[in-house]
């Protein structure tokens, strides 16, 4: 294993009167594998730029393996980048891209020879060795661009979107590919991007950003099944939200009132009790759309609804129902495609049932 501790505590970043990164702190396990995930804005690029030494922290410690490297220069970190944009050297081969970080720290020939011989054949690009940039896919390339990374087996690893500019086959095939290589080697590894899916996909646990400040941090079943706040759960996935009101909230069951005569059981938010919701308190009531059955309308626990749209969508057929409550949203229900339901008419009136378990209630924000 070549991946070391990564701790940043407190870390801050301003410019000017912009809070980029505000008081962010986490630890990363030696071989840990983390997405830092968020928006445009949200502060992960700025995040990742500070961790390399090219942006100076405002505030706050950054630390590889126990030591202090806050104020150290990029060279003195040992840290692999790997960039959306490759940033290969387009006058050199594949050989002399991935031999070139051996060739700064002064390595002997024989022993840039050998590194380079087993991170090609890491990164499945035996062969390759005498091709220039231009003479590569762009899976190629940017194996290329993860071999150089790793060639001098750095403590930590930085990726900035890096499957951004591939089209989608090969970016899911190249996520395969970077989670192989990152496993064989035990590196530690710190990912940025704005795709849930490849976050989800790719990593032991997930950074969620927003507005510069961390907002949840935990694995990707973690993440999607116990989302911390309506930004989280709106953000990783899809989600929908109904207004509702709290009837009252004991023994770990919310009550909530989404319309005059319609009332749906939910897990209390406060599982030990210490925050619990008030009686007549606004409430987000938020059901995951894979969560959502259909039931007889006239049944005492479906929530009534009539039908907007039904689509077929591959793997699954995924239905808009408005519903009849409080705001009458509309909310998304997905289904195998294979599942014996409907076909629907639009405007036939349904009812929809989920599991206390699956809904989450959110403090509504106050107006």
């Amino acid at each position: 294993m070549i991946g070391e501790t990564l701790t940043l505590q407190s870390l801050s970043k301003r410019f000017g009167r912009t809070v980029a990164v505000e008081d962010v702190s986490f630890n990363i396990a030696p071989g840990e594998f983390v997405s830092v995930l968020g928006p445009s804005g949200s502060g992960k690029t700025t995040l990742l730029t500070m961790i390399a030494g090219f942006e100076a922290p405002s505030s706050g410690q950054i630390s590889i393996g126990g030591r202090d490297v806050t104020a150290a220069a990029p060279n003195r970190r040992n840290i692999g980048m790997v960039f959306q944009k490759y940033a290969l050297f387009p006058h050199m081969t594949v050989h002399q891209n991935v031999a070139f970080p051996l060739r700064m720290r002064r390595f002997d020939r024989p022993a840039i020879k050998d590194r380079v011989r087993r991170i090609l054949d890491l990164v499945q690009l035996v062969g390759f060795d005498d091709r220039y940039p231009n003479q590569l896919s762009g899976g190629q390339q940017q194996r290329v661009a993860v071999a150089r990374a790793l060639v001098c087996e750095p403590p930590v690893l930085l990726m900035d979107e890096p499957l951004g500019a591939l089209d989608k086959n090969l970016r899911e095939a190249m996520q395969l590919e970077i989670k192989r290589i990152q496993s064989k080697l035990g590196a530690t590894v710190v990912y940025v991007t704005h795709d849930q899916d490849e976050a989800m996909t790719l990593s032991d646990r997930v950074a969620v950003m927003s507005g510069g400040t961390l907002v949840q941090l935990g694995s990707p079943v973690e993440i999607y099944h116990r989302p911390q706040s309506p930004f989280v759960a709106q953000f990783v996935g899809k989600m929908n939200f109904v207004d509702g009101e709290c009837q009252r909230d004991e023994a770990g069951t919310c009550h909530i009132r989404i319309s005059d005569s319609i009332t749906v059981a939910a897990s209390s938010p406060s599982s030990d009790g210490a925050d619990r919701l008030q009686q007549g308190q606004r409430v987000k009531l938020a059901v995951r759309p894979e969560s959502l059955s259909f039931a007889q309308p006239d049944s005492a626990t479906a929530i009534p609804g009539h039908i907007d749209a039904e689509i077929f969508v591959g793997a699954f057929r995924l239905y808009l129902v408005r519903l009849a409550t409080i705001g009458q949203p509309i909310v998304q229900i997905q289904l195998p495609a294979s599942t014996s339901v409907g076909p629907f008419r639009r405007g036939e009136s349904v009812g929809l049932h989920a599991a206390k378990e699956d809904f989450h209630v959110f403090a509504a924000p106050e107006a």
